[in-house]
């Protein structure tokens, strides 16, 4: 998206605007009253506010002090560095949202679908394990990571794959969070999603298991799946702990998950 059009930022105002489910930081959104409609993001303290709009003669784009906090606070800008920021910022937004829409619409496939235990899909796969057979099987009971997702992201999606009420979630001194499960509590201060991950596997353990599917490394994107003691031992029963470990790395407190 190297060159909006006034088509490009209508979509993402209505896909920000709308229910994303908490898949992506949201900028501020401003879209109805005497103001244009227009994205606008703060950079942060020692940075700037900047926005796209719709105005009349066209796409406008303004930047302003951090502490803007509205259209008329800003100042129109034909900066072209700051334009062509304000665009790669407004791709890696389309970028998000799309990923969480699609996110969205497989977790609402996989949650309509008739549901086929975890074990019976991981034996199947490693009888006959290829990246083919496991979109086929496993797709429906994965949860992709990427290295750059933000961490609250990451936990929210690790819940779904559990049963209600397993992860509890403290944010009262963001940025900091409290994981709290059946195997104790964690403190994370967000640095990496490595961090994360162990953390969530030490509040799950040692009944649920996260383990990453080791076909996916290296990458910027994991597949981890959830096992519950049950699904582990049927799984070794069938086949073996070799075979499960070959194929899926437990995560645990000296992980390193992303290279």
């Amino acid at each position: 998206m190297t060159n909006l059009s006034p088509d490009d930022v209508l979509g993402l105002i209505r896909d920000v605007d709308g229910d994303s489910e908490g898949d992506l930081r949201r900028p501020h959104v401003v879209s109805t009253g005497e103001h244009p409609p227009h994205l606008i993001w703060g950079l942060g303290k020692d940075g700037a506010t900047v926005a796209i709009g719709l105005a009349p003669q066209g796409l406008e784009y303004r930047i302003g002090e951090f502490w803007a906090s509205g259209w008329d606070d800003l100042e129109p800008t034909q900066d072209p560095w700051v334009i062509e920021g304000m665009q790669r910022t407004a791709d890696t937004l389309r970028r998000s949202i799309d990923s969480a829409l699609k996110r969205r619409a497989e977790r609402a496939a996989r949650e309509s679908a008739p549901r086929r235990p975890t074990a019976a899909r991981v034996i199947d796969y490693l009888r006959h394990p290829s990246p083919e057979r496991f979109e086929q099987l496993l797709s429906a009971v994965t949860v992709r990571v990427d290295h750059r997702d933000d961490d609250d992201a990451v936990v929210a999606r690790i819940a779904r794959m559990l049963p209600t009420g397993t992860l509890a979630v403290d944010t009262a001194h963001a940025p900091a969070f409290t994981i709290a499960g059946p195997g104790g509590e964690r403190t994370v201060t967000p640095t990496g999603r490595d961090v994360t991950l162990r953390a969530l596997a030490a509040v799950l353990g040692p009944d649920i298991e996260l383990r990453r599917w080791v076909d996916d490394e290296p990458g910027d994107t994991v597949a981890v799946l959830v096992f519950t003691a049950s699904e582990r031992r049927a799984i070794i029963e069938a086949l073996s702990q070799r075979a499960l470990d070959a194929r899926f790395r437990l995560i645990g407190a000296r992980s390193r998950v992303f290279s």
